[in-house]
């Protein structure tokens, strides 16, 4: 009869004594990360986070702080609790007043956008299609991803709005679209494809880029033709030749030449 291993029931068995007798805080978090199915940068973002902060609390001397453990627990769905002497008590995350300035600080995007480090972009999922998203949390325009027949990952559409005009209830709906998605990270599946269609896009596909490119043609023909016209107006001129300086011989002659005509002397 097939069932599991006995390597496996080895390992669960010894996953269930550690979860009796407890374990340490760096274990409870990864734990508790395992069971909400969730990344630690994907724990980040669930918690307003920059991405890093969770590894960086495990990597922290001493292990983690309570008011950060009760905020990763909150983010994969636990709470952190004191239990004895008939009582159950309850650490918050964070002070109310702290809750607030994180809600009210801009957030950005994980990477700066390819030659504009002002702009900030991240690559998301909605279950469906690939999305990169520039200035995320704050005036989102969406950027769609998707396969060609090249085989190539190639931005199909590009979803921006006019603020400014569309007004606040507009931003408030297309900031909770953002955060329905679920942002994707360098080991997830369809970020470097994503990745590489939005370099492609930026400086090769994009209105833009192409305009560029077109303007650096047109430069380069300009000055081509000028280079041309001026080497057909030049006129061919002889290089002229340095004097050549003439040095008297060296040679003399010592003797002289007689010529007679004729008869005796």
């Amino acid at each position: 009869m097939d069932g599991p291993s006995a390597a496996v029931l080895v390992a669960v068995h010894r996953r269930a004594m550690r979860l009796e007798q407890g374990m340490d805080t760096n274990l409870c978090v990864r734990h508790m990360l395992d069971k909400a199915g969730l990344s630690p940068n994907a724990a980040c973002q669930s918690m307003g986070r920059a991405n890093g902060y969770v590894d960086q609390s495990l990597k922290r001397k001493g292990g983690i702080g309570a008011p950060a453990l009760a905020e990763i627990a909150q983010a994969c769905g636990y709470k952190l609790q004191l239990v004895g002497r008939g009582e159950t008590l309850s650490i918050d995350p964070a002070n109310k007043s702290a809750a607030e300035n994180t809600q009210k600080a801009p957030r950005k995007g994980s990477m700066p956008l390819f030659g504009s480090g002002d702009t900030t972009w991240s690559i998301f999922t909605d279950g469906s299609e690939l999305l990169a998203v520039t200035d995320p949390y704050e005036f989102p325009a969406f950027y769609h991803i998707g396969q060609c027949e090249d085989g190539k990952w190639h931005v199909l559409s590009v979803e921006e709005h006019n603020y400014a005009k569309e007004g606040e209830g507009e931003l408030e709906h297309q900031l909770v679209r953002v955060r329905g998605l679920r942002q994707l990270h360098g080991d997830d599946k369809g970020w470097h494809e994503a990745f590489r269609a939005m370099d492609l896009y930026v400086n090769c596909e994009s209105p833009e880029a192409k305009a560029k490119a077109e303007k650096r043609w047109q430069e380069v023909q300009e000055n081509v033709a000028r280079e041309l016209a001026e080497a057909k107006g030049a006129r061919y001129q002889k290089p002229e030749r340095p004097p050549v300086e003439r040095k008297p011989s060296s040679h003399c002659l010592l003797g002289g030449l007689f010529l007679t005509f004729g008869g005796d002397r």
